[in-house]
């Protein structure tokens, strides 16, 4: 089944359900005006996800709007930013060890550095990963 496909049985399945919640609610107009709106929001959903799939320019958006929820998201930003370092960290000891065991202590030094560096960018990917979200959520259609 394609995605067009399932796309038009969900929404098929949406309409079966309002309905069949019309039919249940009888003569309680509040409960019709509920099924009208889950309705709504179900249709909605599924044709925007359908309209972000197909169209170039709302795949686009889409993409701005997701990079722009990743990039504000403090706590995942800095997780990502703990395992890089722990990575780093990881690595550097390795190379160290390496260097140790195969006799190479020309190579300690530049290591160090190469450490330090690799500490230094992962907090700069890190921050301007933060600082772009007000610019990636105006691309992606939301504003600041």
């Amino acid at each position: 089944m394609t995605q067009a496909e399932l796309a038009a049985r969900q929404l098929l399945v949406v309409e079966a359900d309002r309905a069949l919640k019309f039919a249940q609610a009888d003569t309680d107009k509040r409960k019709k005006a509920l099924a009208d709106l889950e309705a709504q929001v179900k249709t909605a959903a599924i044709l925007r996800a359908e309209f972000e799939r197909t169209d170039a320019l709302g795949g686009l958006t889409k993409g701005f709007r997701d990079a722009a929820d990743a990039a504000e998201s403090t706590g995942r930003i800095m997780q990502d930013f703990g395992q890089t370092t722990a990575r780093s960290i990881q690595q550097s000891f390795s190379n160290e060890f390496f260097a140790v065991i195969t006799g190479e202590f020309k190579k300690l030094p530049e290591l160090s550095k190469t450490f330090g560096l690799s500490m230094v960018r992962a907090f700069t990917d890190a921050l301007a990963q933060s600082a772009t979200a007000p610019f990636l959520r105006l691309l992606g259609g939301r504003g600041l």
